[in-house]
């Protein structure tokens, strides 16, 4: 099959990095894959982003703020504006590949419209990895993101998180298919016994991010608090991502680390925890399981992998004082912990890239075409279009 992905852009974050996999196992598997985005489209191979990855060039830069100009211009309608000047782009650029492809997959609401513009007799795919309503403020522009994800395609989410999400919502039945994590980087051999039996200084490991609200920052630094008060330096606090840059405790900013230097950190960490309010499907708490280190984490997001007191514990981050509680009395434990590392280790071996892709691609190529009516051809009297209703 030719299937061809459309991106807002090519990142370097857990989601794009996530789609790039899958893309990697559909060439493993036989299928011609395209990426286009509004500055570019070319044919996929392995990991094809390393060449136009952050490569943007000052059109590219003129583009992303013409855009949103254009989008500030009618009050209520940034998404709308925003939206089919990105369609235009995509257009523009699929049809330059002259190729003529079987399945059009979007990877954001944004890309969408420009999928269904194109997609007449085709099956077109919607690939969501996060309930995006939650990214926007102004209660206009989620209406427009949920009218996007209205479109009549076909849905794949991320997590069980996810599918609840959308099956409440919006009355949707989609498919879960969870990212896999890359066991040549995320794994360890020993078993944990000899790190958690002759404990000198407890590591806890932590993502950091104080510019989004719901990866829990504010409840994140006044649970570290309490516990730095209980236990001083006997505990050690690392952060990845940013920069906390707090007083109230002391602590060790490992920086934006990639992948492999951050599956060492997790080798070496004794509890990674993540005070998300919500997410869908994270992976530093799995990848860290991966790693044998134990995961303290919020529920909504990781019910796919982590059961409360089996393969780690469950924590309400607005709790303050039940967090400290229960991370507290892990850091005196270190048998309770080490159970949940080998716990752990039979839950990690279901998510692997391999078995994932494996049933992304059963999905694909097992949807049905959707022929929808073509309301531009009925305002021309074409009744052939009334016919594709006729035995409903």
């Amino acid at each position: 099959m030719k299937i061809t992905y459309f991106f807002t852009d090519l990142g370097y974050t857990g989601g794009p990095l996530t789609l790039y996999n899958f893309m990697n196992k559909l060439v493993e598997f036989g299928h011609d894959v395209y990426v286009v985005t509004p500055y570019e489209h070319f044919q996929w191979d392995k990991d094809t982003y390393l060449k136009y990855i952050g490569k943007r060039s000052k059109v590219k830069i003129a583009l992303r703020m013409l855009r949103r100009k254009l989008a500030n211009i009618l009050i209520g309608q940034k998404v709308f504006v925003e939206v089919a000047v990105i369609a235009d782009e995509l257009i523009e650029k699929y049809k330059d590949m002259d190729i003529d492809s079987d399945i059009l997959i979007a990877t954001y609401p944004y890309t969408i419209d420009a999928a269904m513009k194109l997609g007449k007799n085709k099956k077109i795919v919607m690939h969501n990895q996060h309930y995006e309503e939650h990214m926007f403020r102004d209660y206009a522009d989620i209406a427009q993101i949920r009218v996007l994800n209205y479109y009549p395609v076909n849905h794949i989410v991320n997590c069980s998180w996810l599918y609840k999400m959308f099956k409440y919502n919006y009355g949707f039945d989609p498919i879960v298919v969870t990212p896999g994590i890359d066991t040549e980087i995320f794994f360890e051999e020993k078993d944990g016994a000899t790190k958690y039996s002759n404990i000198e200084r407890l590591k806890i490991i932590s993502y950091c991010d104080p510019q989004r609200p719901f990866k829990g920052y504010d409840q994140q630094m006044r649970i570290f608090k309490k516990l730095y008060e209980i236990n001083g330096d006997a505990i050690e606090i690392q952060f990845f991502g940013n920069d906390p840059k707090t007083d109230d405790f002391k602590y060790v900013f490992l920086g934006k680390v990639p992948q492999k230097k951050l599956a060492e950190y997790y080798r070496q960490a004794h509890i990674m925890a993540m005070f998300s309010w919500y997410e869908s499907f994270p992976l530093p708490p799995i990848e860290a399981m991966a790693c044998g280190c134990a995961v303290v984490s919020t529920k909504y997001g990781t019910e796919d992998y982590l059961e409360d007191g089996v393969t780690g514990r469950l924590i309400n981050s607005f709790d303050i004082n039940g967090s400290v509680k229960i991370i507290n009395g892990l850091i005196h434990d270190p048998d309770v912990l080490l159970q949940y590392v080998k716990n752990a280790r039979n839950v990690v071996g279901r998510f692997t890239w391999q078995e994932q892709s494996e049933k992304l691609n059963a999905f694909l190529s097992n949807l049905p075409s959707r022929n929808y009516v073509d309301v531009l051809e009925l305002q021309k009297g074409n009744y052939d279009e009334l016919r594709k209703i006729e035995n409903i």
